[in-house]
């Protein structure tokens, strides 16, 4: 089975796809990962109706070219049915919730953002394979570092954070620096897989780009972010660990969750909940998320089952905003919470399926790391799994329109199911 899965990564590896392909790739990786064209065009993410017609012209282009190309390929969609059909229904959910949504017109328009930049995660995993997947990704998203970069320095009225509460901090791309922070933690992760799997030339841009990274990092002032990227290396040395050592592995796992809670019991436990929010430089309620998570549950609550319809509570004229704003003191424009958000989309229906993702994905993802123990990159799913698990935890990236984490997801989870079909496929072959 290794040598049919490394000789097909090998392939696509020394495939010589076309110039403007590959072009292509890196920059729906760059306009996925970041908000430049929301940014650089004058779109407010943050008001109904504030993004020019020209943002949805060039989304819509985008997302034609993604779906004509990969819906071109009837195997593709023979093999989500056959392997992975939850995919299919997460990519269609939004469409179907028009049946109950509240704002019909929002969920249509936003469910049609979510196929489109969703497919790009099946698009790219499908077409290039693992190893060049993560190598178009790390370029795409090493621009958008140093983007936020040159931005921070040169145009601090855009790249700077304006707020009093976060005055000064970096936003580079973003509207936010936590969306910058997030972004550059996904990148380092990237560019580690890069440093460690790929040649010479990739091996010193990808130290190049760790370093842009890392002042980019700081300057976002995200925690959140810094934690993100700190569990996520510690992830990627767990499981190198377990692969080249497969019979500590649960000595491992044991020694990897007890250091985890005695870092959140040291946290939690400097003096109070207060002392160690001020420790991280933060006030007590992460920024205002937990009164937020508060009100939110509360309308969760009036419709538990099948929730508001995709991305149709938050609005500013709906009643149901207006209140929590008045409660929170400012106008909300999403959860701040991947599990939250779910339940305002779909409900308990679609948070049964969303589990049932990442369970899938990450059992997948773990068979994955154990069975080719001599090959680094093959850890990729695994960590990216664990990343996507804490990434949703105080933003939100399920089922999200234009958001490169949840397009990876996507492909991520779609390339191991079809190298579980291979697996499948070697066993019955194999018998006697």
């Amino acid at each position: 089975m290794t040598t049919i899965v490394m000789t097909e990564n090998v392939e696509q590896f020394s495939r010589p796809y076309r110039l403007i392909e590959t072009f292509f790739a890196c920059l729906a990786s760059l306009v996925f990962g970041t908000q430049i064209l929301q940014m650089l065009l004058g779109a407010n993410e943050q008001v109904q109706g504030g993004r020019p017609v020209l943002v949805h012209v060039i989304f819509l282009f985008i997302y034609m070219i993604i779906l004509t190309v990969l819906f071109s390929d009837f195997k593709l969609i023979k093999r989500l049915l056959l392997y992975f059909p939850l995919i299919l229904l997460l990519l269609l959910f939004p469409l179907v919730s028009l049946f109950w949504s509240v704002r019909p017109s929002d969920t249509f328009q936003r469910g049609i953002a979510s196929i489109g930049s969703g497919c790009f995660g099946l698009l790219l995993f499908w077409r290039y394979g693992m190893l060049v997947a993560i190598r178009i990704l790390a370029i795409g998203m090493t621009c958008a570092a140093a983007g936020s970069l040159l931005m921070a320095l040169s145009f601090p009225h855009i790249g700077l954070m304006t707020d009093d509460t976060w005055v000064g901090a970096w936003r580079g791309l973003y509207f936010h620096k936590n969306s910058l922070g997030a972004a550059i933690a996904l990148a380092i992760i990237l560019l580690t897989y890069v440093l460690f799997t790929d040649t010479v030339f990739f091996r010193f841009v990808a130290l190049v780009g760790i370093a842009i990274c890392c002042i980019t990092l700081v300057g976002s002032r995200s925690t959140t972010a810094v934690f993100a990227t700190g569990l996520s290396i510690l992830l990627m040395i767990w499981a190198r660990l377990i692969q080249r050592l497969p019979n500590m592995m649960i000595a491992l796992t044991t020694l990897g969750i007890t250091f985890s809670v005695l870092l959140l019991f040291f946290v939690l436990n400097i003096a109070s909940l207060e002392d160690a929010f001020a420790f991280l430089g933060k006030k007590a309620g992460m920024s205002g998320r937990f009164p937020l998570w508060e009100q939110v549950i509360v309308f969760i609550g009036e419709k538990p089952i099948i929730g508001y319809g995709y991305e149709a509570f938050w609005h500013e004229d709906a009643p149901e905003t207006r209140f929590v704003a008045s409660v929170i003191k400012y106008m909300p424009f999403y959860s701040h919470n991947g599990v939250l958000e779910v339940l305002l989309n779909g409900g308990i229906l679609l948070l049964g399926l969303i589990t049932s993702f990442i369970v899938i994905g990450t059992y997948r993802a773990f068979r994955f790391a154990r069975y080719y123990r001599k090959t680094f990159i093959a850890t990729f799913p695994l960590v990216f799994m664990g990343y996507f698990i804490l990434a949703n935890i105080s933003e939100s990236h399920l089922l999200m329109r234009n958001d490169l984490v949840w397009s990876l997801a996507l492909g991520v989870a779609f390339r191991l199911a079809l190298d579980e079909s291979i697996f499948r496929q070697e066993r019955y072959y194999a018998k006697p």
